[in-house]
């Protein structure tokens, strides 16, 4: 058994060589692959939850099934099942037409319907309970920065034009950081030392009132900013690199 299996993984194992009288990853084998037993069927039979039982065949380098396989696996042993479905499944498609324009929620008036029953007496639609509720998400993302959205989205990962800007300046030596937070706003490149933000801005992404409010707080913070277009990116990053550059030469006293 490797050392990092953890002491519950242990006895897991133990119990179910027990239970088979077999080598656990035989014991795999034999129910999960050869006898096609569904996985659903089979930790619940050793004694697992689902997490458990992939834990345990992560470990022992056994991958599981695809969704599609184990889906359909569990239909093999049930074609009286799978029949009753399939005719109750015709039976309300036919009673009920609700595909393609035959569905009445595609039609304007009862999507108007629908909407504004939504809004009756939602509290959500409140104009002070929506500024509680986004005070309140303020409040938790400056407390907790790692629980914001945009560390679940990738927000952090960086596009191309912000790699090949991250290139172009590390080839003129200027070292960049990337995925850190000013406030609530995510530069895409930063050089701390000299409290400079680097914009690479895709034009599908970008308006200038946007990026006018988002340069207003990030110089409120104390940074300056400067916007290179993908264009300008894409055609002459380096050139783009030369004048952050020349602005931190212009900017000595804040240079790194």
């Amino acid at each position: 058994m490797r050392p990092d299996f953890t002491t519950y993984e242990i006895r897991h194992v133990a119990r179910i060589e027990a239970l088979e009288g077999m080598p656990f990853v035989e014991a795999v084998q034999r129910r999960y692959f050869d006898e096609r037993t569904p996985g659903h069927i089979l930790y619940k039979r050793w004694g697992l939850q689902y997490r458990s039982f992939r834990a345990l065949l992560e470990k022992h380098g056994i991958e599981l099934k695809s969704r599609r396989i184990a889906v359909a696996e569990q239909w093999v042993d049930a074609p009286e099942r799978r029949q009753q479905v399939s005719d109750r499944l015709k039976a309300t498609r036919k009673r009920y037409p609700l595909r393609g324009d035959d569905n009445p929620s595609r039609r304007p008036e009862v999507r108007a319907k629908i909407s504004a029953v939504r809004k009756v007496d939602n509290p959500a639609q409140r104009p002070e309970v929506r500024a509680k509720m986004s005070a309140s998400r303020r409040a938790l993302y400056e407390a907790h920065p790692e629980k914001h959205p945009n560390r679940f989205m990738g927000r952090h990962r960086r596009s191309k034009i912000e790699r090949m800007m991250d290139a172009a300046l590390h080839a003129v030596g200027i070292h960049a950081l990337h995925g850190q937070r000013i406030g609530r706003r995510w530069p895409d490149l930063m050089i701390p030392s000299a409290r400079l933000v680097v914009e690479c801005d895709g034009q599908y992404w970008h308006t200038p009132e946007a990026d006018a409010i988002r340069d207003a707080e990030l110089q409120a913070a104390g940074w300056s900013v400067l916007h290179f277009t993908d264009t300008e990116i894409v055609n002459n990053a380096d050139g783009c690199a030369r004048t952050v550059l020349a602005w931190l030469d212009a900017h000595a006293d804040h240079a790194p």
